[in-house]
């Protein structure tokens, strides 16, 4: 197994070896053009191509890179093993997406302009591109996998991821966030998260795999919700909280600061926990 998950990660970054620079170099023809045709342009025209092309450059490799991610075949949501044909695919869209979440300027170019985010998410298949707020170095990871509802802000530093490798298999699914939401700074929101409308979830705070927020709903400052967490409507959880996987919290629950609730426990409805639940 080792030996094809070594084959498999050479295989993909050889594939990216030859890809990346033939995006840089498509990008950058624009100014290798303006230098060629320098003799047949003035001054004035000549320095305007230069500059133009230069600030092109970004614009056009993160369209490509846009395109090629779209190109590429869908991988269903689900379970799949390593050294597959969807795991290949998955694997190399991830790290072609990555020339673009691990470059702060390539990244918050997309995030910062509009015109430049409304183009490249429409690409990929992110909806309401023109009606999300998204702090600087914002990281979407699988961002066919993302929605984003209309009015939602998210803190700077925040990761959404739609995968997670569990048990020796890749998982992928979708994070669907509703409308009119925050989400603070360096917040982790994992694959199969689902929050309602006019949600708050504080800095810090890491929403662990197909976590389930209701409406209304609060998660204070660097709380940590386990996989499997269903939390109802109109939903306050404090500070510092730590809530155990497949735990159900029904709706109008209060759960107090810097408390502890374990695995596979029910808060019933209206229920004001003020002491730890292990």
């Amino acid at each position: 197994m080792k030996k094809e998950f070594i084959f498999t990660e050479l295989l993909v970054q050889l594939s990216l070896t030859i890809i990346k620079p033939i995006i840089f170099i498509i990008a950058f023809s624009p100014f290798v053009l303006s230098i060629i045709c320098q003799k047949y342009l003035s001054n004035l025209l000549f320095f305007i191509y230069i500059s133009l092309s230069l600030l092109l450059f970004p614009v056009l490799t993160l369209l490509i890179i846009a395109l090629i991610f779209k190109l590429l075949p869908n991988v269903p949501n689900g379970k799949h093993n390593f050294f597959t044909k969807h795991y290949y695919i998955w694997l190399f869209k991830d790290l072609i997406h990555e020339t673009v979440v691990t470059s702060s300027f390539l990244n918050n170019l997309v995030i910062r302009i509009k015109p430049v985010r409304y183009i490249f998410y429409s690409i990929i298949g992110i909806p309401n591109k023109s009606f999300i707020i998204l702090a600087n170095d914002v990281r979407i990871l699988d961002p066919d996998r993302v929605h984003i509802g209309k009015f939602t802000f998210i803190g700077i530093n925040t990761i959404l991821s739609g995968h997670i490798i569990r048990s020796g298999r890749l998982v992928l699914e979708k994070i669907h966030i509703g409308n009119s939401n925050i989400l603070g700074a360096f917040c982790s929101v994992a694959c199969g998260v689902k929050t309602g409308n006019d949600c708050k979830i504080d800095s810090f705070v890491t929403l662990n795999n197909n976590v389930t927020i209701g409406n209304n709903s609060v998660v204070l400052g660097k709380s940590l919700i386990d996989s499997y967490v269903k939390i109802g409507n109109n939903v306050r959880i404090g500070k510092s909280c730590i809530i155990g996987s497949n735990t159900i919290i029904e709706d109008k629950a209060i759960i107090g600061d810097y408390l502890r609730i374990g695995s596979n426990k029910i808060i019933k409805r209206g229920e004001i926990v003020k002491t730890d639940m292990l």
